[in-house]
């Protein structure tokens, strides 16, 4: 069953789009639209029982404003091409794009390093100040390596 929710976990739809005994592998590759037509915001992929109850979460994809924005590229590339019934699709999902970024989450990171440059004579210290701070909606984490390199 792929479940959609929304952005604020809200539960929309289901599709079921595998029914059977359970499988040793399985490999599931397949779109599956939103049922009611709507933008995809949240999916999980859930193992269920012959009841559709939940068994166990396989898989989730949260579309972020990256997706998006990478979509909104897309769209003019494929325009060209499109018969007039795809253009009104098209269209559709542009509107849905704009109406839909500003609930997507994003990730960003930002850093600063000061100064950026320092000499020095051999063995001295040289002090840098780095600032790492999350300007998106997830909690990150940061690694960060200090290496030296001799001129």
């Amino acid at each position: 069953i792929v479940e959609f929710y929304t952005y604020e976990e809200n539960y929309q739809a289901e599709s079921v789009v595998w029914s059977g005994t359970t499988p040793a592998h399985v490999v599931f590759l397949e779109n599956v639209p939103h049922p009611q037509g709507k933008p995809v915001e949240v999916t999980r992929l859930v193992l269920a029982d012959e009841n559709d109850n939940a068994i166990s979460i396989i898989s989730g994809f949260v579309v972020r404003r990256l997706h998006l924005e990478m979509r909104y590229t897309e769209i003019p590339g494929e325009w060209a091409l499109a018969s007039e019934e795809e253009k009104i699709a098209l269209e559709a999902e542009f509107e849905d794009i704009e109406n839909q970024w500003p609930r997507a989450p994003s990730e960003k990171v930002e850093v600063s390093i000061s100064p950026s440059y320092q000499e020095n004579s051999s063995g001295a210290t040289l002090n840098y100040s780095v600032k790492v701070w999350n300007t998106g909606d997830f909690t990150d984490t940061y690694d960060l390596t200090v290496s030296d390199t001799l001129v």
